[in-house]
């Protein structure tokens, strides 16, 4: 099987493809600075819906739409691209929304960054199906990455900034808990824990 290059240079920073029948295909996010959710259609061709000064996740809901990470929060996107954003999480210019993903039980994590990086000024995040929203984690450089073992038992984390993977035991009830380093990189290291 080989690869094949679909479109041509047409973001200015996509990340975070999810792919959803009921979409119709693939979405992702021209996150950064773009605030844009990119759908890919069968033939290639690429629509752009701007939903804000910044799109930093986007994943499917149950009943059609998306939800979306936001500058300073969420959005939930209709299956009528109608966009309502929910009420912000914080003010500080200085912090924005950066990735997420859904746990195995339809939740929505989301977690936050500084522009500048600066130590212990991001969260993560927890959008639940009926809106509440619950900050799950403080003190991050930039929460990015996170993922959930095949199982669903464990939970991991990287905060990029610090070159640390975190991983914790999670369940329905319970969450993310038992926090504990899964893997470390050398400081100064090339490499990036995203």
């Amino acid at each position: 099987m080989g690869l094949e290059q679909v479109t041509g240079p047409e973001v200015y920073h996509g990340e975070g493809p999810a792919w959803y029948p009921g979409w119709g295909g693939l979405r992702f996010v021209d996150s950064m600075l773009a605030g844009d959710i990119i759908s890919l259609a069968a033939d290639g061709s690429l629509e752009r819906r701007h939903v804000g000064s910044i799109a930093a996740a986007v994943r499917p809901r149950r009943g059609g739409g998306a939800v979306i990470g936001v500058e300073r929060g969420f959005a939930l996107e209709d299956p009528d691209w109608t966009l309502t954003v929910l009420t912000e999480l914080w003010r500080d210019p200085g912090v924005r929304m950066n990735e997420g993903c859904c746990d195995p039980d339809g939740r929505f994590y989301c977690g936050s960054m500084a522009y500048d990086q600066s130590v212990g000024a991001a969260s993560l995040y927890r959008l639940d199906p009926e809106g509440s929203v619950e900050m799950v984690l403080n003190q991050v450089m930039v929460s990015n990455g996170l993922e959930w073992s095949p199982d669903g038992s464990r939970v991991y984390d990287n905060d990029t900034a610090t070159f640390t993977i975190s991983v914790f035991d999670y369940d329905t009830a319970g969450g993310l808990t038992n926090r504990r380093t899964f893997a470390e990189l050398p400081d100064g290291s090339s490499s990036r824990t995203d």
